[in-house]
């Protein structure tokens, strides 16, 4: 797909020293504790116990877009005992904290949510109010637009948008990663990550839907 940054399929999980070299454009993931199994959504996949699995993506400057940035992933998750990251772009540190999609804890089960530090989370945070932890698969994809607005699809559906700010995506210095933030003790994904994509730009409504209708 044109400008997609990232797309891990999962298929190749059992390769040698435990990396994930399926992303696309030299991104590669080193997998830290994470098993692998031929049957996940789409081909193989990862699923993360929840107390120390991660992928880890590294840091590449071509996966900080500014202005437009699209997310997806397939999860499969259990209840959660707390929040929980599925993709983080960026990591915790001084200057930003990039992009985020995860299960955010509210009051009926977690929901899943993303957000962007476009100048301050709280204007470019959006949730799906329904939970995700629920045992089953959902597509969910976080779009952002700085000319327009911020978006979350799950399954092929936008459950939620909210108006961009409009300064761009604020980075800070740390790294991506799928099933956790990159803070000491933070919480991390139980349950199946499957077909992470990161895209530079915008995903219509018609080819989000077309990825999940797709699987």
């Amino acid at each position: 797909a044109q400008h997609v940054l990232v797309m891990e399929q999962l298929d190749i999980g059992k390769v040698a020293d435990k990396f994930v070299p399926s992303f696309k454009r030299g991104h590669v993931g080193k997998v830290n504790g994470g098993l692998w199994t031929p049957e996940g959504k789409v081909g193989g996949m990862y699923t993360f116990d929840g107390a120390d699995d991660c992928i880890a993506i590294g840091t590449h400057d071509s996966l900080r877009p500014t202005t437009a940035l699209s997310i997806c992933a397939w999860i499969k998750a259990p209840p959660q005992t707390a929040g929980t990251t599925v993709v983080y772009n960026d990591g915790d540190s001084p200057g930003g904290d990039g992009a985020i999609i995860s299960l955010t804890d509210y009051g009926n089960g977690h929901v899943a949510a993303f957000g962007v530090n476009d100048g301050g989370w709280g204007n470019n945070h959006v949730t799906s109010r329904t939970a995700m932890d629920d045992d089953r698969w959902h597509h969910i994809v976080g779009i952002y637009n700085r000319t327009e607005a911020t978006h979350l699809y799950i399954d092929g559906t936008e459950v939620d948008t909210r108006n961009s700010v409009g300064h761009g995506i604020h980075y800070g210095r740390g790294a991506a990663f799928v099933g956790t933030h990159d803070a000491p003790g933070d919480p991390k994904f139980l349950g199946a990550i499957d077909e992470v994509m990161v895209f530079s730009r915008v995903l219509s409504a018609d080819e989000v839907k077309t990825l999940y209708d797709a699987h």
